[in-house]
């Protein structure tokens, strides 16, 4: 007896774990909110890693340019053996070392030689100039780069969300489509509508269904591409967007100054840098003067100009191609600041219209809310009948739907001139 309940025992503790170790795991929800995205999104972002790798190289390029002021040191070491086919011969040449023994023999120097830039026209000052100007225009990339990642993002979230909402709406849209499909079903037993009014009460179902299959399909998509941006894994099923803050205050497109904008302050700054490389090509053609200091077993000290008097004109044409290159930098930063003022100002006007239109917006919620209870009272007082009060259920539905989407399109364009307000450098 004793045994028989024991192996009951173990049979019921192997059942339950095989039950907990076989049941689908439940997934649980995620609630996410564009602020923590964002935060995850520049910490993963590849652009914004780049920028600062690029911070770190130019700092680097400085202490190149630096070693311009420092003379340069070398050591020359021969060794070889001489060997002489006749006494006549009394002085070798080992390097730069001269042997007066007249026989076969090894023969060895040491040599160190400092050779000093006295004067070059103020080249080394140019360069040094030019590579910290390579430090300005880096983190001004970077700062171009955090306002990039935080638009895009912004962008890929109002996606995001807008399908959420539009999907969260279809669901109850459905809902009402498959409860008119039963009024109509049991209104065609009973002989008061004909089978072509079932079949088309089908279809809408049917399309209403197929429309949330598509909108899951689509609201994938855009978790995708959030979780690219923070290396987060996302499902359609289990993942809830929080709503876009509204900014709150207005940003008139004249307080955002596309020239004080990083990117186009970068761009002034690449301009004056290939400036300053076509003032140098322009330098490196005159003179270079030179301490030139050599040690052995005796030693030697001169001063020394060196001209490169004629290059083939490539120095010329090099001059020419670096001022032609800065003239088409000047091209493109009015072009891109065209588009950054069209950016700016569309951006603006489409968040100065949600703003002004606010009172026709609280218009419009009151009288969905108005027409919500009045499709309530008629319903509980059967004054129409159950398909024309869910028809009209839909139509409120799809008016609800059109508000959320234009709240998310002004809280976005709020955001994004917010994020262009916050990079201005002044």
């Amino acid at each position: 007896m004793i045994t028989h309940s024991r192996s009951l025992f173990v049979c019921t503790v192997l059942i339950v774990l095989t039950c907990i170790i076989y049941s689908p795991a439940v997934a649980q929800a995620i609630d996410l909110d564009f602020e923590a995205v964002m935060e995850q999104a520049l910490v993963n972002s590849y652009d914004v890693a780049i920028a600062q790798k690029n911070i770190d190289i130019s700092r680097i390029y400085t202490e190149e340019a630096r070693s311009l002021y420092y003379p340069t040191l070398t050591m020359q070491a021969y060794n070889q053996y001489v060997d002489l086919f006749s006494q006549e011969d009394e002085v070798v040449a080992t390097g730069d070392y001269i042997s007066p023994y007249g026989e076969s023999m090894f023969q060895n120097s040491l040599t160190a030689r400092v050779v000093y830039l006295l004067y070059d026209f103020g080249v080394r000052d140019l360069k040094s100039d030019h590579a910290e100007q390579g430090v300005r225009v880096s983190r001004l990339k970077s700062d171009h780069a955090s306002i990039t990642a935080r638009q895009d993002m912004l962008e890929r979230y109002a996606k995001a969300l807008a399908v959420s909402r539009q999907l969260e709406f279809q669901r109850t849209i459905c809902e009402r489509r498959r409860d008119i499909y039963g009024c109509v079903k049991r209104l065609y037993q009973a002989g008061a509508v004909d089978q072509t009014q079932v079949e088309a009460s089908a279809l809408e179902l049917a399309e209403a269904a197929t429309r949330i299959d598509d909108l899951t399909a689509d609201f994938q998509a855009a978790l995708d591409f959030l979780g690219y941006y923070t290396g987060q894994t996302y499902t359609a099923e289990d993942t809830m967007l929080a709503m876009l803050a509204d900014p709150g205050d207005r940003i008139p497109p004249g307080a955002i100054d596309p020239l004080s904008l990083p990117e186009v302050a970068a761009l002034d700054e690449e301009i004056a840098r290939k400036e300053k490389e076509a003032a140098i090509a322009v330098k490196e053609m005159l003179p270079q003067f030179y301490f030139d200091g050599a040690f052995s077993m005796y030693g030697s000290i001169a001063l020394v100009a060196q001209w490169e008097i004629f290059s083939g004109f490539g120095d010329l044409a090099k001059s020419r191609r670096l001022k032609e290159e800065a003239a088409r930098m000047n091209l493109e930063k009015e072009k891109r600041l065209a588009e950054l003022a069209r950016e700016i100002q569309a951006a603006s006007h489409t968040y100065a219209m949600y703003q002004t239109g606010g009172a026709h917006r609280q218009e419009r919620r009151a009288g969905i809310d108005k027409s919500r209870i009045m499709l309530d009272r008629l319903a509980r007082q059967d004054i129409w009948d159950q398909v024309t009060l869910l028809e009209n259920d839909i139509r409120l539905i799809e008016h609800e739907l059109d508000m959320e989407l234009k709240n998310i399109g002004k809280a976005a364009a709020g955001l994004k001139l917010k994020f262009w307000s916050q990079g201005q450098r002044f």
